[in-house]
This record gives structure tokens, C-alpha cells and sequence, in this order.
């Protein structure tokens, strides 16, 4: 008999993550160990419960999958973790691929592939579906847009954000003008603020000025 593979859960939607749990729990090689509903908890559970892998929500309360997916990385290397986001674009593929996780899958895959990729995962370390595998040979590929952090930790499209915001562009602007969902854009601009402890977007405009992301006439 194979070896039980124990999972935890990290998603902030109640039906979600209990449909996850009625779904994972039929099969008897997977045994759900916890499941939280925010990075801060995970967190928590994580010093006393060591999952094999978690499944992991990018966009989450208090405590985010990215901030989580870091402190995993650092606190528990050898935990695996699958992301299982709505926010599947290729930007988000590619960032969270260079950030060390074990899959990406979008929320609305169907449970034979969530499962095959929970046992391939747990058996060989990795598991990409041919859509994520194509993201990730074209950033290989090509120079990409979405670079590794700068100084202040914002990437090369965050920037670019930042500076259409400072255009005073809506999100919906953005989102035609860098091909990107309204709902990424939306996700990118809280990160922002976070990244640049800026309060609201006037705070986020002199952050923009003082680090000479932007400048003005003379």
C-alpha cells in the first residue's frame, strides 16, 4: 500500500474549503490534517501540524498566500505547496513559479486533475499542467515583463502600475492597457499598497514621486 499523504488547507471561502475537504477525504491515500482560512492561522497550525503538502489560496485575509507561501518557504522548506487560485493569469503563474511552488492550479480544475496533481506533487516534487508548462517555457524562452523584485520589492509590471495609476487611469484602463483581468489588476493594486505601506492612492502617488518612479514637468 502507498504511502498516506497528508494535506493541509488554506482558503478563505467556507464552501470552497469544505468542498475541497468532502472531495480529498474519499480518497483513501489522502488524509486532510487542517484546514484554516487565512495565512495568519496556517501559520500557527504550521508549529505543532507538519502537512506533506498545502493547498494553498493566493488572495486570502489578514495574511495572504504570498506572505504565507514566503514564511513556509523559510520556516518549513521541506512542506510542498500547491497554489489553487482564481487569479491563474500568466503574470501570477510565472511569479509564483520563481517563488518555489510545487503546482499552480486554477479553482475551477476539475478534481481528477487537483488529485493527480497532489499524488505526482508528493511522489516527484513537482506537477504542471501543459498550460502552466507553456507559461513557463515562453518565460524561459523570452525576456519577461514581470522581473524579479528591485530594491523595494515591486516587480517591473507593478511599476508599471503604478505609473498608469499615477495617470490617473482606472482599473478597468489598466487592465485593457497591460491585457490583464480587471480582478488581477485589483489584486496587484492591494499588493501595491501593501509593498509600499501606502494608505490610499494619494499616499501611493508621493511614494511614486519620492522613489522617482514618476516625475512631473518642470
Amino acid at each position: 500500500m502507498k504511502e498516506e499523504i497528508k494535506i493541509g488547507i488554506a482558503e478563505d471561502h467556507t464552501i470552497v474549503r469544505s468542498g475541497l475537504v468532502s472531495m480529498l477525504s474519499e480518497y483513501e491515500r489522502i488524509k486532510i490534517l487542517f484546514d484554516v482560512s487565512n495565512g495568519e492561522e496556517l501559520m500557527e497550525i504550521l508549529k505543532t501540524t507538519k502537512p506533506d503538502i498545502i493547498l494553498l489560496d493566493i488572495e486570502m485575509p489578514i495574511m495572504d498566500g504570498t506572505i504565507a507561501l514566503e514564511k513556509i518557504k523559510k520556516k518549513h522548506p521541506k512542506v510542498k505547496v500547491i497554489i489553487i487560485t482564481a487569479f491563474s493569469g500568466d503574470a501570477h503563474i510565472i511569479e509564483f513559479t520563481k517563488k518555489g511552488v510545487n503546482s499552480f492550479l486554477p479553482k475551477d480544475c476539475k478534481i481528477d486533475e487537483l488529485t493527480e496533481a497532489i499524488f505526482t506533487v508528493y511522489d516527484k516534487g513537482k506537477f504542471f499542467n501543459q498550460h502552466v508548462s507553456g507559461v513557463i517555457a515562453q518565460e524561459l524562452a523570452e525576456p519577461s515583463i514581470v522581473a524579479e523584485s528591485d530594491d523595494e520589492g515591486l516587480t517591473k509590471q507593478e511599476i508599471e502600475i503604478i505609473k498608469l495609476i499615477c495617470e490617473n487611469k482606472t482599473s478597468k484602463e489598466i487592465a485593457n492597457d497591460l491585457s490583464l483581468s480587471l480582478k488581477a489588476i485589483e489584486f496587484h493594486r492591494s499588493k501595491i499598497l501593501r509593498k509600499t505601506n501606502s494608505k490610499n492612492m494619494a499616499a501611493l502617488i508621493i511614494y511614486a514621486v519620492q522613489n522617482k518612479l514618476i516625475t512631473f514637468p518642470k
